[in-house]
C-alpha cells in the first residue's frame, strides 16, 4: 500500500499518548532552553513539550487511561471504521520507517519539542508561519523519514523538487510544491537540533542564533521569563503566548467581541498584559496552569488594591461543613470590586448608578455603601452547596455565603438592609409561587430573618443572619443556622474534602473553588434518575442546550473515575503575576 507522507506527520504523532517506549531521558530542560534561545523575539506563540515519551508512559500507565478505554463509545470507536483506517495509517507508517511509532517519538521527538507559530505586524492571522525544532536522539530514523516522506510526495506530484542550499556555512534542503503552498525549508543541524519551517527566513533566523552572538531572542523578554518560572518544571506541555497575537485574532473574527467593545476595566486589564503562558502537568490528575504577567502600572487601580490587600478567609475555613458537595473560597476587595463594576457601567448610565446608591444609603440607615460599608466586608468570603438530603429534590440542595464583617455598626445597618429588601419582596403579589411572607426564628441568640414561601410551615426562598462578626445567607434555614454551630472542634481529625486537597494540592491559593466528585458519584448511586432527570432538564426556549440521555449516561460512566475538580487564582500582592489551575482528580 502506498502512504501518503508530510513532515506534518512529526505533529500528527504526538496524539498517540498511549504509546512511546525506549529509555527515559534527563536532559530535557536543557535541550528546551538550547531551542527556545533559537526562536526570533517576534514569535507570536510558542508550544514546548518536554520528555515525550517519558510523559506518555506514565500516561498511559495510569488508571484513568486503563478505564477509559474500557468505555462504550471508545471501544465502538475501536471498532469501527476510522478506527480501523488509524490502525492501518500506523501499521503503514511503521512498515515504511521500519520503526515502532514509541521509538519515532523517543527517537525523533523524546527529548524536546518548540513549536513556535509567527505572524508579522499588520498580517491577517492565515499568514502566520510555523517553526519546529526537535532534538534527535536517532540520526539514521530522521534521515529515513526524510527520504520517504520527500519520496512520496514527489511520486504523487505535490512536491516538485527538492534542492539544497546554503547559508552561514550551513546546508540546509528547500521543498518546492506545484500547487503554490509555501516552500518547506529543512535542516538537521551537528547538535542534533532538526528545524523545519514553511519560511526559509525562519529557519535562517535559527541559524543566526546558534551561537552567542548579540542577536535579539524570544528568551530575551523579562514578562517570557517570568511566565517559564512560576509555570511547573515538569509539565507535559507548555506553551508561551503573545498577548497580542490573541487580540489580533479576536479582532479578525467579525463573531467575536471586538476588544474595544469591552468594559473598560477589562480592556485596561488586557492591554496590561504583558506576557501570557499555559501548562499541562500530572499531579494525582491533569492539571492546566494559566500564568499572565502584568505591568502593573497600567492595571486598574482597583485591581491593583485588591492585589494588595492583605488577610484571607482561614477564619471561615472551620465553617466548611462535611456535607458540602461544591466549596468557593474567595479573597475580595469589596470596595475594588464596587469600582470596577461602577467603572464598568457605561457613561450614559451613571446617572442610574448614582440613584441605585442613593438607594441603598437610605436602606443602610444613612451610611455610605463604597466608603463605610463595603471596607468592612472580608476580605474572606467562602461559600457551598450541601449535598441534598434523601427527601430533598437535586435542584434544592441548600446553598449558603458566608462573609467576614469587622464593624458592628456596619453589620447593622447591613441586617436593617436586607431585611427591608425581603420585606418588599414578600408583598409582590404577581409572583407565580404560593405567598411569600418574612419569618423570624432565633438561634442561639442570633435572628435569623427568612423569605417563606407557602402556608405554614412552608419553605425558605432565602434566610439570612448578622451576628458574631459575620454576614450569612443561604436557602435554607437550618444550613443558615448551622454555619453559626462552628464545628470545627468536633471534627479535629479530619478536614472537609475542599480543604484536605487544598493543602496538598494548592495551598498558596487564596481563591478557589472544589467540587466533591466522589460525594457526586454517591449522589448519583442513591439517586441516579434523580440526577439524570436534573440533568436533563431544558431551559426554557432553549432545547438544543440539554443534554441527550446518552450524554448523560457517559457523563455518569465517567464520574466514578475522578474523586475531585478544583480551580484555584492567585494575584501577586505587587499585582504584576497572576495564576489560575484547573485541575481533576483522578479515582485510584
Amino acid at each position: 500500500m502506498t502512504v501518503r507522507f508530510s513532515f506534518r506527520l512529526v505533529l500528527w504523532l504526538t496524539v498517540w499518548v498511549t504509546v512511546g517506549q525506549g529509555p527515559k531521558l534527563c536532559l530535557a530542560n536543557d535541550a528546551t532552553n538550547r531551542l527556545l534561545e533559537r526562536v526570533p523575539p517576534e514569535a507570536s506563540m510558542a508550544l514546548v513539550i518536554e520528555d515525550l515519551g517519558d510523559h506518555l508512559d506514565q500516561l498511559a500507565a495510569t488508571p484513568l487511561v486503563q478505564r477509559l478505554k474500557t468505555l462504550d463509545p471508545v471501544q465502538k470507536w475501536f471498532d469501527s471504521d476510522e478506527g480501523a483506517t488509524l490502525r492501518r495509517a500506523r501499521r503503514d507508517v511503521e512498515a515504511a520507517l521500519g520503526a515502532s511509532i514509541g521509538q519515532f517519538t523517543e527517537g525523533l521527538l523524546g527529548q524536546a519539542v518548540v513549536l513556535s507559530l509567527h505572524l508579522p505586524p499588520d498580517a491577517p492571522p492565515d499568514a502566520a508561519r510555523g517553526l519546529l525544532q526537535t532534538v534527535v536522539s536517532d540520526r539514521e530514523l530522521l534521515e529515513r523519514f526524510i527520504g520517504v516522506a520527500n519520496g512520496a510526495e514527489l511520486a504523487s506530484g505535490k512536491l516538485q523538487r527538492v534542492e539544497a542550499r546554503e547559508y552561514n556555512g550551513i546546508s540546509y534542503s528547500v521543498r518546492a510544491f506545484k500547487d503554490g503552498r509555501p516552500d518547506e525549508s529543512y535542516v538537521l543541524l551537528e547538535d542534533d537540533s532538526f528545524v523545519w519551517t514553511n519560511s526559509e527566513q525562519l529557519l535562517r533566523a535559527v541559524i543566526d542564533r546558534m551561537d552567542d552572538r548579540d542577536v535579539p531572542r524570544l528568551t530575551d523578554d523579562p514578562a517570557v521569563t517570568r511566565v517559564r518560572e512560576r509555570l511547573p518544571d515538569r509539565a507535559m506541555l507548555s506553551l508561551l503566548i503573545d498577548p497580542e497575537f490573541v487580540s489580533r485574532l479576536v479582532n479578525a473574527n467579525p463573531e467575536d467581541t471586538a476588544i474595544d467593545e469591552l468594559p473598560a476595566p477589562l480592556k485596561e486589564i488586557l492591554a496590561a498584559m504583558d506576557s501570557l503562558g499555559m501548562a499541562l502537568e500530572w499531579r494525582e490528575g491533569p492539571v492546566l496552569h494559566v500564568v499572565e504577567v502584568f505591568d502593573a502600572d497600567r492595571l486598574p487601580a482597583p485591581v491593583r488594591a485588591w492585589a494588595s490587600r492583605s488577610g484571607e478567609a482561614t477564619a471561615l475555613l472551620s465553617r466548611i461543613p462535611d456535607s458540602a458537595l461544591l466549596t468557593a473560597v474567595g479573597h475580595v476587595d469589596a470596595p475594588a470590586l464596587h469600582d470596577l463594576v461602577v467603572a464598568s457601567v457605561p457613561q450614559a448610565q451613571h446617572d442610574r448608578v448614582g440613584t441605585v446608591l442613593e438607594l441603598f444609603r437610605g436602606l443602610l440607615l444613612g451610611r455610605d455603601l463604597r466608603s463605610e460599608i463595603l471596607p468592612t466586608f472580608g476580605p474572606g468570603v467562602v461559600g457551598w452547596v450541601h449535598a441534598p438530603k434523601p427527601d430533598q429534590p437535586i435542584q434544592s440542595a441548600p446553598a449558603v455565603l458566608v462573609a467576614s464583617i469587622g464593624d458592628p455598626d456596619a453589620a447593622e445597618a447591613i441586617e436593617n438592609a436586607l431585611r427591608t429588601l425581603l420585606a418588599f419582596m414578600s408583598l409582590d403579589e404577581t409572583n407565580d409561587e404560593a405567598p411569600l411572607r418574612l419569618e423570624h426564628q432565633w438561634h442561639e441568640g442570633a435572628r435569623i430573618s427568612a423569605l417563606m414561601v407557602g402556608q405554614d410551615p412552608g419553605s425558605p426562598r432565602v434566610a439570612f443572619v448578622v451576628a458574631r462578626g459575620l454576614i450569612v445567607l443561604g436557602t435554607d434555614l437550618d444550613a443558615v443556622a448551622a454555619v453559626l454551630s462552628d464545628a470545627s472542634a468536633e471534627r479535629a481529625d479530619r478536614l472537609p474534602t475542599a480543604l484536605a486537597a487544598r493543602n496538598r494540592l494548592f495551598p498558596g491559593a487564596s481563591t478557589f473553588a472544589y467540587l466533591d466528585v466522589a460525594a457526586l458519584h454517591r449522589l448519583a448511586q442513591d439517586r441516579r434518575d434523580d440526577l439524570k432527570r436534573f440533568m436533563m432538564a431544558r431551559p426554557e426556549n432553549d432545547e438544543d442546550d440539554a443534554p441527550t440521555p446518552e450524554d448523560v449516561e457517559l457523563l455518569l460512566e465517567l464520574i466514578p473515575m475522578f474523586r475531585g475538580v478544583y480551580v484555584t487564582s492567585s494575584l501577586s500582592t505587587d499585582a504584576t503575576i497572576a495564576h489560575q489551575q484547573i485541575g481533576l482528580i483522578t479515582a485510584d
